[in-house]
């Protein structure tokens, strides 16, 4: 036990001491006045607009022809089922038949309406945000800021929302809910 608990302090150590050693210099140059939009710097649109998500079937339609129209060039590679030395042949096929016939837009944007959505803009971008509050009859309201990483997006938290913002409904107490705001990572998703 004390030689694993040695290994494993060792490899802690070797890892600081190595990110130490190797720490990037690169320097971030922020704007200095706070603006991160395209263009020079204008007055905001704070205003809070509704925003659902809409694709036009003309853009579905635009995909589809893509992928039935996309050259695949390459061959199956013996031996190799998986993704080591690049995409499966078959499984590419099979990927692209799916999104061809099996795949459902309307169904899978309803989802992703399912809660209300908004755009406002703020130092010169537009920000996109979940907001969704409880049902009334919660004694304590609490407001919740969810923050996705990079590459997630908020639909991370499509599920965890709905117990957030309703957890009566789903067994778990009627004294506490959580009033939700969930924002887009500038340029992910919306």
């Amino acid at each position: 036990m004390g030689k694993i608990l040695l290994a494993v302090v060792a490899a802690i150590f070797g890892i600081s001491l190595y990110s130490i050693v190797n720490r990037s210099e690169t320097k971030i140059n922020f704007p200095k006045n706070g603006y991160y939009g395209a263009g020079n710097p204008k007055q905001d649109d704070t205003s809070i607009k509704p925003f659902k998500i809409q694709v036009a079937d003309k853009e579905i339609q635009d995909l589809k022809e893509r992928l039935k129209n996309a050259r695949i060039g390459h061959e199956q590679l013996e031996d190799v089922p998986n993704f080591e030395y690049g995409f499966p042949l078959t499984t590419l096929q099979q990927w692209r038949e799916y999104w061809l016939t099996k795949y459902d837009w309307r169904k899978h944007e309803a989802q992703l309406n399912a809660f209300p959505q908004f755009t406002t803009q703020i130092e010169g971008l537009k920000i996109h945000f979940i907001h969704a509050k409880p049902p009334a009859g919660y004694k304590t309201v609490v407001p919740l800021l969810l923050a996705h990483g990079w590459p997630g997006n908020v639909y991370e938290f499509y599920k965890i929302i709905r117990m957030l913002t309703d957890p009566k409904k789903h067994g778990l107490g009627d004294q506490v809910a959580f009033e939700v705001v969930a924002p887009s990572m500038p340029g992910y998703g919306w």
